[in-house]
């Protein structure tokens, strides 16, 4: 007997196909497209949907083809025009995606240079940042396009002194942004940005010496006050708030002084349950932390600390 009609075979290849004429449409017009045109913004956009696709069904040469047809049409759209932020902010993220593409390969030094030069491209805009007559929206565009592909070299380097200070650049550029966009419709964003970038860089010197940890814990304590300010003491802001806790607990712990850690475990569970009960509540993440905590604190019963019982939740499924 016939099957009825196409099968899941014929409906997914039919998908790549009309991906495939809507990739080659994009390179088309993004080829003629003026100064501030959105088919920049659509390459880049079709380019990650594209590769995205072909890796899905395990054609990895044709998601690196996509990838560099995408960077040639955009490497020639920026040499004519050099001042052009829409084109460059997709070249970054082009650029991005090649180094996604090259690191699923297997090639780490392809990825790397590919994220070294999106920070490149975008970074000859960064001055915007720090002006406060921005329009928000660029500095929003111009700081994710420049913090992202930052701290991602930043994890692939292996010395620790050069992935401090690649950590140290993202919140050094948050700040600033953060500084420009006060009272600003993006100066949530920019402070959300500084206390991740913050967080990053603690739990790096966390590694080396739990001390220069501290010293950053205490510099985020005012990102989140900030925040706190700009947006409430919700859902994110608890979060946030138990992270620094329990980032600080593990730090005193190393450093001795295992009171002191209990104390901000209970700091942390304090403002987990806040946050579990505030509108918006990511649960899931919620629960991941609370999950971490119970890890901390067993950690410190194991080490002689008296602790209360830990009011848990279990992980979905």
């Amino acid at each position: 007997m016939q099957p009825n009609g196409p099968g899941p075979h014929a409906a997914h290849d039919a998908q790549l196909e009309r991906l495939r004429s809507m990739w080659k449409d994009a390179l088309g017009q993004a080829r003629t497209a003026g100064p501030g045109s959105i088919a920049f913004a659509r390459l880049a956009d079709l380019a990650a949907a594209c590769a995205g696709a072909w890796i899905r069904a395990d054609r990895r040469d044709e998601a690196r083809a996509v990838a560099g047809d995408a960077l040639a049409v955009m490497r020639d759209a920026c040499r004519t025009e050099r001042d052009d932020l829409a084109r460059h902010l997709a070249f970054g993220r082009v650029l991005e995606l090649t180094a996604a593409v090259e690191g699923g390969a297997g090639d780490a030094r392809g990825s790397f240079d590919c994220l070294r030069a999106a920070i490149s491209v975008v970074g000859r805009f960064a001055p915007a940042m720090r002006e406060r007559t921005a329009d928000p929206l660029a500095r929003i565009a111009i700081a994710s396009g420049l913090l992202r592909p930052i701290a991602g070299a930043a994890r692939m380097v292996d010395d620790p002194s050069q992935r401090r200070a690649a950590f140290a650049q993202a919140w050094d550029e948050a700040r600033a942004w953060a500084t420009a966009a006060s009272g600003a419709a993006d100066h949530a964003t920019a402070i959300e940005a500084a206390v991740l970038a913050a967080f990053e860089l603690a739990v790096e010197e966390h590694a080396d010496r739990a001390s220069d940890c501290l010293e950053r814990c205490e510099d985020l304590r005012p990102h989140l006050d900030e925040l706190a300010a700009v947006r409430g003491d919700d859902a994110v802001v608890r979060q946030h708030r138990a992270a620094l806790a329990r980032l600080s607990a593990d730090a005193w712990a190393r450093l001795g002084d295992l009171a002191e850690a209990r104390t901000l475990l209970e700091e942390a569970l304090v403002h987990l349950d806040a946050a579990a009960a505030a509108t918006g509540a990511d649960h899931r993440a919620i629960d991941a932390q609370r999950t971490q905590l119970a890890d901390q604190r067993a950690a410190l019963g194991a080490r002689g600390v008296r602790t209360t019982p830990a009011r848990v939740q279990p992980l979905a499924g």
